[in-house]
């Protein structure tokens, strides 16, 4: 049940958001950036203990320190929204990354979905249901899953994957 009220969340966050206005929420120079390794929303309840954001396990985080490197990060995350075609990707929906972005005390999460190529962008103690969202490309995968398979962190396996 959690996952269907998840997907229909996103899906409408999806539709009511636009690329223009999602990105404008996303800060180019951040003050804090956490890099999230998830595991999509979960169809089972996960065991006791685990922590989950917006319903997805979290497998380990990262806090990104380095400005250079946020700074990296952040103009990548971008540039895949700024370059995706338009419309929607896949519905799938599973995200496996989640970047979590503070600027002047305002903190912005951006959970992707690579293999949709759907993001959903959330303001944490707002409310769980998504703000905006679209389409991005996998530029920026390559960098996230490096920086997370760095620090130790795991990464959750891809759709088809055990």
């Amino acid at each position: 049940m959690k996952c269907t009220v998840f997907t229909l969340t996103m899906m409408l966050g999806l539709l009511s958001g636009c690329r223009g206005e999602s990105i404008d929420q996303i800060p180019d120079d951040t003050d804090e950036l956490t890099l999230f390794s998830i595991d999509g929303p979960k169809k089972y309840d996960p065991p006791p203990g685990v922590t989950l954001l917006y319903d997805c396990p979290v497998l380990g985080h990262v806090d990104i320190v380095d400005p250079h490197q946020r700074q990296e990060v952040m103009s990548i995350v971008k540039e895949g929204i700024r370059n995706a075609p338009k419309g929607t990707g896949a519905s799938c929906f599973v995200p496996r990354h989640l970047v979590r972005v503070g600027k002047g005390g305002k903190t912005v999460d951006v959970a992707i979905c690579f293999q949709c190529h759907n993001y959903v962008i959330y303001q944490p103690g707002v409310d769980s249901r998504s703000r905006y969202g679209g389409t991005t490309t996998s530029v920026s995968q390559a960098l996230l899953d490096k920086i997370l398979t760095d620090a130790g962190v795991p990464l959750a396996p891809k759709l088809g994957e055990s």
